[in-house]
């Protein structure tokens, strides 16, 4: 089996939740990056005002480190944020109203993800 994804045509999405480290005991060092083209990092959740912020804060600062490690070493990886999912939507669909139709990542307040600038969010 090869190392690395085979066409950027291809998509190869995985999907890494920050409580991973502690409830399964798999780091981001346990992703194979050269088989994705993508890497889904769960969870920020929407505030009210729209701000994006953390729900794991010592998760996110233990692995977003690791993640910009990651995108250097497979420079065609994306990877993103899911914002929301069950226990941290609850503002999500109030926000996407008030701001439109086409609410985009850019809309949210401080959340960036490590493709994008290596920032943490709030």
């Amino acid at each position: 089996m090869s190392d690395t994804l085979p066409s950027q045509s291809l998509r190869l999405i995985g999907y890494f939740s920050a409580s991973a480290v502690t409830t399964q005991n798999y780091d981001v060092d346990d992703i194979p990056a050269g088989l994705l083209s993508h890497v889904i990092y769960a969870f920020a959740n929407v505030t009210a005002m729209g701000d994006c912020e953390s729900v794991d804060p010592a998760g996110d600062a233990a692995n977003f480190p690791q993640l910009l490690e990651l995108k250097a070493e497979y420079p065609q990886l994306m990877v993103l944020i899911s914002v929301g999912g069950a226990s941290h939507s609850t503002n999500f669909s109030t926000v996407s109203v008030s701001r439109g139709s086409n609410l985009t990542i850019q809309d949210l307040n401080g959340c960036k993800s490590p493709s994008e600038s290596g920032q943490r969010f709030n």
